[in-house]
């Protein structure tokens, strides 16, 4: 950064709470930014590749595939919020995203005399599961996917620097291309879901993970370094509650059967879908998640079938894009505003 524009930083930012934040344009890091964008009490950077604007945000160039490209960009930071990852399947995009470049960020965090610093990560570090009504403490790390590995290896960095670490689980709401969609597809190509009725899920929508992310990184002092925290709404979501719920408020067409595991596979199999989804979606993924809403001083809100319908019109114009076809009329009552802060563009 040249040394005009530091300056200019170190002028104008506000004691104890100018935030770098990194992945700005991402799924959760669009949200995260809305949410520090709207405080007054936070001076809000984002680093960015290109010429994306975030409003009412300094805008910084950089890229975590880049080191060099990151100096000078934690220059007169106080926290630095990373929720810049690559979740796809490419071996080397996950090593230089996830693992080289957050340490290239760290090293950078470390020389600006950065004084805190929130990495999200996931819960998929755990694995397959399943997993029930658990602190992080009490849980393994088993990852599967080169994405989960890679993450946790990030985790490990951002730890050993005293870092906090976010494991949220299944995020939903404006952007989301894996978690409604995927569940989206096993309703479409099985008879039915197993154990609906028992299997139980933490979930968060994006800007109440956002929100509760704003509230930490200005309470985050209390916390040890090397902090993890699961980072969900502290009440999961029972499987059927969630097939319901998305059914009538993006309308697809389905019928509440029961069916076993072994035909749920059996089905799966023939339809080329993910048996890997159909193992998370369909047995226990609950993380105990109280922790993080006392911490940020936040309220958590409404669960998963109140917080659902402001995001269904965004969802319904994604999906018909792929397949029109698969949409019915939702219910009328599944006709709820979106609240004003989330922006219906993905």
């Amino acid at each position: 950064m040249p040394h005009d524009q530091r300056t200019r930083l170190d002028q104008q930012r506000l004691p104890g709470r100018h935030v770098l934040l990194v992945g700005a344009t991402g799924f959760i890091g669009s949200a995260v930014a809305r949410a520090l964008a709207g405080r007054p009490d936070v001076e809000l950077s984002v680093l960015v590749r290109g010429a994306d604007r975030i409003p009412d945000a300094r805008q910084l160039l950089g890229d975590l595939t880049k080191p060099d490209s990151l100096i000078g960009s934690c220059q007169g930071i106080d926290t630095l919020v990373h929720a810049a990852s690559y979740v796809g399947p490419d071996l080397e995009q996950c090593a230089a995203v996830n693992d080289r470049g957050t340490s290239a960020l760290l090293r950078e965090a470390a020389r600006a005399g950065v004084r805190r610093v929130i990495y999200i990560s996931t819960a998929a570090v755990y694995g397959q599961g399943p997993h029930r009504n658990v602190e992080p403490e009490h849980l393994a790390p088993a990852p599967l996917s080169p994405a989960s590995r890679t993450r946790l290896t990030a985790e490990d960095t951002v730890r050993a620097a005293g870092g906090i670490v976010l494991r949220p689980h299944l995020i939903y709401g404006v952007g989301d291309r894996w978690f409604v969609p995927e569940l989206v597809k096993l309703i479409r190509l099985l008879s039915g879901l197993p154990n609906a009725d028992q299997v139980r899920l933490s979930t968060i929508a994006v800007d109440d993970l956002a929100g509760v992310l704003a509230g930490l990184v200005t309470h985050a002092d209390a916390l040890p370094p090397g902090t993890v925290l699961h980072a969900n709404h502290p009440t999961p979501t029972v499987l059927r509650t969630m097939i319901d719920t998305v059914v009538s408020n993006i309308g697809l067409p389905w019928t509440n059967r029961h069916t076993s595991r072994e035909q749920a596979g059996k089905e799966i199999r023939a339809n080329d879908g993910s048996e890997r989804h159909l193992a998370r979606i369909c047995a226990d993924h609950w993380y105990t998640s109280e922790r993080i809403w006392r911490l940020a001083d936040h309220d958590p809100g409404p669960g998963f079938a109140e917080t659902f319908p402001r995001y269904a019109s965004w969802y319904r114009t994604e999906l018909s894009k792929s397949d029109p076809a698969c949409l019915t009329e939702p219910s009328p009552s599944a006709h709820l505003p979106f609240p004003p802060q989330v922006s219906q563009q993905p």
